[in-house]
């Protein structure tokens, strides 16, 4: 079973997200935003894709990487990847919104510049900190 989580970037006045199946627990879907999607122009490529089976370091697409036949450290889209229809991301005008049509456990919203976290209605900052808490708990 997956720890499923929603990727949300704000564009503009808008708010696109998306769904990501696999490990969306801090310690790896949290860590990975912070590290390798930690601005807008690289935020913006990650959900521009839609849905996720996997977050990846890389969102790019190598020759002979699929769903079937993944490259490690990469994004795998159920789109691009696996050719799936109906997995774009949801835009929304407002993160109320996007909260309102998912039931995930982990929330990650870029705004401003920075990675926020909503986990069972609360939001915080996305920080090191907070990803090596969850990893004493």
């Amino acid at each position: 079973m997956g720890t499923n989580s929603s990727i949300t970037v704000k564009i503009g006045k808008k708010y696109h997200s998306i769904y990501c199946h696999w490990d969306g627990y801090l310690s790896h879907n949290g860590e990975k935003l912070l590290k390798y999607y930690n601005s807008q122009e690289r935020a913006e490529s990650l959900v521009e894709l839609g849905d996720l089976s996997l977050l990846g370091n890389f969102n790019t697409k190598l020759n002979g990487h699929s769903f079937d036949t993944p490259v490690e450290d990469y994004c795998i889209y159920y789109g691009r990847d696996r050719g799936e229809t109906n997995v774009d991301p949801i835009v929304a005008d407002n993160f109320d919104v996007i909260m309102d049509k998912n039931e995930r456990e982990y929330n990650y919203l870029f705004d401003d510049g920075y990675w926020y976290v909503d986990i069972k209605g609360d939001l915080s900052l996305l920080t090191r900190d907070l990803i090596e808490s969850e990893k004493h708990v």
